[in-house]
């Protein structure tokens, strides 16, 4: 793929991305990947009435680039290794030229190889990550090695057994600095067994748990030191179902039974102290961060189904799904089997999907943080392709940014429309409900080429064509290669209509 565009604030700019399989190279065996390069000369030659960004002087030239390289190999059905290289010019210019990547992925970009065996009942990795721009904070990894050990039967009773093993060499560099980091090696390893019992229909299932870590050193100590963490619980769960003999294809629903499904579930999880203060441990991650917890996880699940299909081909399909959950957290007294304090309800979280035809699907998600009373996050989307040319969704999200209290409150439309077997267009809009206006547009003219798609597309940020500012490029695109994005395209839908999983059991 070409690209070349042009902002009018801005200047030029052009890249190309190249896909490749080293097997056309009669290097069988040797992976395939994809190679991306972008430039800009911004405010160079071409600009007009430059406007400055982030402090910059609209007087001063400056080359920004982007760099990536991803390759991946099939050394095996069971084994597969991964290549991922980032390089960029500075901090924000995934934000103002790959909006996309910015907004639905890590705004850190990653620098990594992974080589991952998987097998039954275990998955072995082994990789590494590291820190290639100074104007990112990156916890490295030279390297770590994985072993997961996936819950499974022990022999011919009910006891299960899952594990999890690492080892890691952590060395965590921060933005702007290439002498302050901290630099720590790890060894941890966690089991668990756990017992399937239950009463009637009731499925009860304790478990315990135990994490050994040892660390090289830690914040006030340069020698090595063993920390425990123990813990255990147990899950609380049992699957009602009623089938309702209703058969119809009352507005097109084509229902064959409906099945309601209920899964009411509860996990108690306990974890005493970890014998060394996570405040003397260099966080690295998660792990590094555990302390003492009591907790009670509950969750609802409702689902309705029906069969779809015709003779034997006939198979499940999720009508709706609603997944209700919260967690409540308390302390219990020292060596006492009572709350040392109030508990409270935290993290209420509920999922919603909808499906009645295979061409239509709404998914709507909410999280509630009850500490500080606010909507952490909010969305609903309904994705619907009622001719085989024309897909349209539409969506509404509210983010709530903890780190500068700004939530984001916006609406979104997308539409793509193919008109014949050689043109589509496509067409998207964003509006801004918090300061009541546009906030961006974007219409694309796709042209089949046969073996290659050209496409032309125009964005503007904001409801003004004359004078805001605009973006437009010409990018040719392998057909062979339709999923891996240019990086400019805007669009929010999460998945297509009928990308629901048909459930495997039967009625």
């Amino acid at each position: 793929d070409g690209l070349l565009d042009y902002r009018t604030k801005k200047g030029f700019a052009g890249g190309a991305n190249l896909y490749y399989n080293l097997s056309d190279f009669n290097l069988d065996g040797l992976g395939y990947g994809i190679l991306r390069a972008y430039f800009i000369n911004q405010y160079g030659l071409g600009t007009y009435d430059a406007t400055s960004f982030r402090g910059e002087d609209p007087n001063k030239e400056e080359w920004r680039n982007r760099l990536q390289w991803k390759h991946r190999v099939d050394f095996s059905p069971e084994t597969v290794g991964m290549l991922e290289f980032n390089k960029l010019s500075d901090e924000y210019v995934l934000e103002d030229y790959f909006y996309n990547e910015y907004e639905e992925t890590n705004p850190v970009p990653n620098n990594y190889f992974t080589i991952i065996n998987s097998k039954p009942n275990y998955t072995f990795t082994v990789g590494a990550n590291w820190r290639l721009d100074e104007f990112y904070t990156v916890v490295q990894r030279l390297p770590e090695v994985k072993i997961e050990v996936f819950n499974q039967r022990l022999w011919e009773t009910p006891l299960y057994y899952t594990q999890e093993s690492s080892v890691t060499n952590f060395s965590k560099k921060y933005a702007w600095s290439e002498h302050a980091k901290e630099e720590v090696g790890r060894l941890d390893t966690f089991h668990q067994f756990s017992y399937v019992t239950g009463i009637g229909p009731v499925n009860i299932v304790p478990f315990g748990n135990v994490r050994g870590t040892v660390y090289t050193r830690t914040i006030e100590r340069k020698r090595p030191v063993v920390r425990g963490v123990f813990g255990g619980g147990v899950d609380v769960f049992s699957r009602f179902h009623r089938i309702f003999n209703i058969s119809t294809n009352a507005l097109g629903l084509d229902i064959d039974k409906i099945r309601h499904i209920i899964v009411p579930k509860a996990t108690f999880d306990y974890r005493f102290q970890p014998t060394i203060d996570r405040n003397k441990l260099y966080a690295m991650d998660n792990i590094d961060t555990l302390d003492k917890e009591s907790v009670i996880r509950m969750q609802l699940e409702n689902k309705l189904q029906t069969k779809r299909g015709k003779g034997k081909k006939k198979h499940n399909v999720d009508l709706v799904r609603h997944i209700l959950g919260v967690d409540y957290e308390f302390r219990l007294k020292k060596n006492k089997l009572a709350l040392d304090n109030e508990g409270r309800f935290v993290n209420l979280k509920s999922d919603l999907e909808l499906r009645p035809y295979d061409w239509f699907y709404v998914d709507n998600e909410l999280e509630f943080d009850t500490k500080r009373s606010v909507i952490r996050r909010a969305t609903i989307e309904g994705t619907m392709k009622p001719f085989k040319n024309l897909h349209v969704a539409l969506g509404y999200w509210y983010v709530y940014n903890e780190a500068d209290f700004n939530p984001r409150n916006q609406l979104t439309f997308d539409l793509n429309w193919k008109i014949n077997s050689k043109w589509d267009i496509g067409i998207y809009e964003r509006f801004d409900l918090k300061n009541n206006k546009i906030a961006e547009q974007q219409f694309t003219i796709t042209r089949d080429l046969h073996c290659w798609e050209v496409e032309f597309s125009y964005d503007v940020e904001g409801g003004n064509f004359l004078k805001d500012n605009f973006t437009m490029w010409l990018a040719f695109r392998i057909k062979a290669f339709p999923d891996l994005p240019i990086g400019l395209d805007r669009s929010y839908t999460k998945r297509p209509p009928g990308s629901i999983s048909q459930s495997s059991q039967s009625y």
